[in-house]
C-alpha cells in the first residue's frame, strides 16, 4: 500500500463492539469507509484478524493499521450505581484490544477518546450504508470521523 494512505480503525468497545474501518488519502484529504460491522460478545477475539486487516477484501494483503481510535471508559460518580454487578464488558474489549496492539507492535497506535466528542460530528451522506441498523458501528463511526477531523494527519 501507498505511504500517503493512511488506514484508521474506530472501535465503540462494549457488550457489543462496533468496528469501522477506514482509509484515508493524504493527498485529497478524502477517506472511505471500507469496512464496518457489529462484533458480539462471543466473537469479540475477531479483533486480531480484523486488526490485522486480514478479513477485509480492501486489502490484497494483512496491513497493520496506522490509527486505532476508541471509546476511553470512565465510571463516573453518577453512574457507579448501574453498574453493580457488571463485569465490565468495555474495560474487557479494551484490554483485548490493547494485548493484540502490543503483540503487532503497535501499541503506540491507539487513541482514546471520551465518549462525549461522538456529539461532535455529523455522519457524511456517502457513509451512512454503512452504518445502517447499528447504533454501536455509529458510535465507532463517530470516533473514527472525530479523530480524522481534529487531527492533521500530514504531519502523522
Amino acid at each position: 500500500m501507498q505511504t500517503d494512505v493512511k488506514r484508521i480503525i474506530g472501535i465503540d468497545p462494549g457488550q457489543t463492539t462496533g468496528y469501522v474501518d477506514a482509509l484515508f488519502d493524504l493527498n485529497s484529504g478524502t477517506w472511505q469507509v471500507v469496512d464496518a460491522r457489529e462484533i458480539a460478545w462471543d466473537e469479540r477475539f475477531i479483533l486480531k484478524p480484523l486488526l490485522a486487516g486480514a478479513l477485509c477484501t480492501a486489502y490484497v494483503q494483512p496491513l497493520l493499521p496506522d490509527f486505532v481510535v476508541t471509546e476511553q471508559f470512565t465510571l463516573y460518580a453518577f453512574k457507579a450505581k448501574d453498574q453493580i454487578g457488571s463485569t465490565f464488558p468495555s474495560v474487557r474489549v479494551i484490554g483485548t484490544l490493547e494485548a493484540y496492539m502490543q503483540e503487532f507492535g503497535i501499541l503506540r497506535r491507539l487513541c482514546f477518546q471520551p465518549a462525549s466528542v461522538r456529539s461532535r460530528v455529523l455522519t457524511l451522506e456517502e457513509h451512512r450504508r454503512w452504518l445502517v441498523g447499528s447504533v454501536h458501528k455509529h458510535d465507532a463511526y463517530q470516533h473514527l470521523r472525530y479523530f480524522i477531523v481534529t487531527h492533521d494527519l500530514q504531519k502523522a
